[in-house]
C-alpha cells in the first residue's frame, strides 16, 4: 500500500516552483557579486508580496534602493510579484462637492408689517359729474317717490269725501313723497365710490327747501315763480345738505389698537 502523505502537496509543489522562478531571476545578481544581503532582503519581499504585505515590500524597496540603486533597478523592481505591490495606488475618489445650504430666509414673521395707508382726510372735490348724477337720480326718486306718497294720500279719503276733500291729502302725499324719493336719489350718487355723506343730512335739507317753496308759492303774486320755487327749493335743499355732510369714505367698523387692548368704533353717518 502506497503511502500518500509522503507525497507533497500541491501548494508545496506550487511554492518550490515559485522560488525556483526567484533563484532564477536573481541568478544574475549572485554571478555579478552582489550583497548576500540584497538577495535575501529580495527574497522576503517576494514572498511578502505573495502574501499581500505590501507595506513590508514597500518598506524593504525603501532601504534596498538607498542601499544598491543599481541593484534595485536591475533585480528588485524587475520582479512580477514585487512590482504588484510597487505600483501607486489609485487615488481615492474626490469626495462628492455638497453645494452650501442657501441662506435661510429671513424671519418674515419677525418683520414689522407694512404700515396701512391712512384714509383720506377733509372733504372732496366737487365733481360736476356727480352733481349731475345726483340731480337725475334726485328727479327719478322724486317722481317714484310722489306716485308713491300720492296712492297713499288717495286711500286715505276713499268713501264719504267729496273730490275737493281728497285733492289736499294727495297733494300732500305727492309733496311729501317726492321729497323723500328726490332726497334718497341724492343720496345713493353722492355716497357712490370713495365719498360719504349724512342722509339725514340730505333729507333735512330737502324739508327745509320745501318749507321754502310752499312759503315762497303762498307770499308770491307769479304761481309761475311759486310753482319753480316749490320745486327747486327741495332740490337745492338736498343739495346742499348732502355736501355739507360729504366726506371721504371710512370703514363702518375699525379697531383701533391701545396699550390696553383695542377699541371698536363705528364711523358710518347716515
Amino acid at each position: 500500500m502506497t503511502d500518500r502523505s509522503a507525497e507533497p502537496s500541491s501548494a508545496n509543489v506550487g511554492k518550490m516552483v515559485r522560488w525556483v522562478v526567484v533563484v532564477i531571476v536573481l541568478m544574475p545578481s549572485v554571478a555579478r557579486g552582489d550583497d548576500d544581503a540584497l538577495v535575501r532582503s529580495t527574497l522576503e519581499a517576494h514572498e511578502a508580496a505573495e502574501r499581500g504585505f505590501c507595506d513590508t515590500v514597500r518598506e524593504t524597496a525603501r532601504k534596498v534602493r538607498d542601499l544598491d540603486p543599481a541593484f534595485y533597478a536591475a533585480s528588485f523592481a524587475t520582479d512580477a510579484t514585487i512590482a504588484t505591490c510597487l505600483e501607486e495606488p489609485p487615488p481615492p475618489a474626490a469626495p462628492p462637492v455638497v453645494a452650501p445650504p442657501s441662506a435661510a430666509p429671513p424671519d418674515i414673521a419677525a418683520s414689522p408689517p407694512a404700515p396701512t395707508p391712512a384714509p383720506a382726510r377733509g372733504v372732496p372735490p366737487l365733481s360736476g359729474g356727480r352733481i349731475v348724477g345726483e340731480l337725475l337720480l334726485g328727479g327719478i326718486g322724486a317722481l317714484g317717490g310722489g306716485y308713491v306718497g300720492g296712492a297713499i294720500g288717495a286711500s286715505s279719503c276713499s268713501g264719504g269725501y267729496s273730490d275737493i276733500d281728497c285733492l289736499v291729502p294727495i297733494l300732500l302725499g305727492i309733496y311729501v313723497g317726492g321729497v323723500i324719493g328726490m332726497s334718497t336719489g341724492v343720496y345713493v350718487v353722492g355716497a357712490g365710490g370713495d365719498q360719504r355723506g349724512s342722509f339725514g343730512a340730505t333729507l333735512g335739507g330737502a324739508a327745509a327747501g320745501a318749507l321754502v317753496g310752499l312759503t315762497g308759492l303762498g307770499i308770491s303774486e307769479d304761481n309761475a315763480v311759486g310753482g319753480m320755487l316749490l320745486i327747486g327749493c327741495p332740490i337745492a335743499g338736498a343739495l346742499i345738505g348732502f355736501n355739507l355732510s360729504r366726506g371721504y369714505d371710512r370703514p363702518a367698523v375699525s379697531i383701533i389698537p391701545t396699550s390696553s387692548g383695542a377699541v371698536l368704533t363705528f364711523s358710518r353717518a347716515w
